[in-house]
């Protein structure tokens, strides 16, 4: 029972990063648009979508371990 629990929260933790991700890459197509100047470009909030991303990718591919190992528990 734990252990389903377990990877039932995981699974909706990989769905939050997913929507994370999404909004990350949604701020970075925004700030890569051709039609904005160079000068218009707001590269903090590129630096901080990439890191998101990142991060987010890592924890995912983290919690989709651990799914596995506790499937395999099961």
């Amino acid at each position: 029972m734990q252990i389903e629990a377990k990877i039932t929260a995981l699974e909706r933790e990989n769905n939050l990063a997913s929507i994370t991700a999404d909004m990350a890459i949604t701020n970075i197509r925004q700030e890569t648009s051709p039609l904005l100047e160079l000068e218009d470009i707001n590269m903090d909030k590129i630096d901080a979508a990439v890191a998101t991303l990142h991060a987010t990718i890592e924890r995912k591919k983290e919690n989709d371990k651990e799914i596995e190992r506790l499937k395999k528990m099961l």
